[in-house]
């Protein structure tokens, strides 16, 4: 189930976001971010949380993230068309997501969220996106227990369809296979502008 706007708005006013609370299990900064960049990349919470500092790039002016995997520093995705540039929405940037990624580089960082942990074959974010469900139901008060991080991801590909994004383009954003053998020629070689513009064009509510 996708975050209707009121679930948003009590997500993002809930002491994570504006009160600068940092609970252990959040995994510091990860706590305020990935929710975040779920909003504005429709990202999958694994393909977030095993983000390297070097994946945030910039192209022509245009900061996108490399989703990507990369079996040495064990970074893994769920599909060959998971590989792909998300721009960032000019709303990351204002908050000051490009900060927080110059202090990761600054701090010798190769991991942009270093504290997320696995054990026991466990994907990186699984404890994470435990302590997230949790706290949607202790803190937030969303009890519904359909609405959980993915949810961002459907209201993601929800917004693009209210905001008249093709579906070639949320496809790309997202990762998914179109069935049309047309739309094969993409993921990291699509072309950015129109994803940018696209982005950029997003609205939700």
């Amino acid at each position: 189930m996708p975050f209707d706007a009121a679930d948003l708005g009590r997500i993002f006013a809930s002491p994570v976001f504006s009160q600068g609370e940092r609970p252990k299990g959040g995994k510091g900064e990860a706590a305020f971010w990935l929710p975040y960049l779920g909003l504005w990349t429709g990202a999958r919470l694994e393909e977030l949380g095993q983000l390297l500092v070097s994946d945030v790039r910039c192209e022509q002016g245009a900061y996108y993230l490399s989703i990507s995997d990369d079996p040495g520093s064990g970074k893994r995705l769920k599909s060959n068309s998971s590989r792909r540039r998300v721009p960032l929405h000019s709303e990351l940037l204002r908050l000051g997501f490009l900060d927080y990624v110059r202090q990761q580089r600054d701090a010798g960082q190769l991991r942009l969220f270093p504290l997320l942990s696995s054990a026991g074959g466990r994907q990186l974010t699984s404890s994470w996106s435990q302590w997230f469900s949790r706290y949607l139901r202790d803190t937030v008060g969303i009890k519904d227990r359909r609405k959980v991080f993915h949810s961002f991801r459907h209201g993601f590909k929800e917004a693009c369809r209210l905001s008249n994004i093709s579906k070639e383009i949320h496809d790309q954003l997202t990762g998914h296979t179109s069935r049309d053998a047309g739309d094969n020629y993409g993921g990291e070689h699509f072309p950015l502008a129109p994803l940018v513009a696209a982005i950029e064009h997003m609205r939700y509510g």
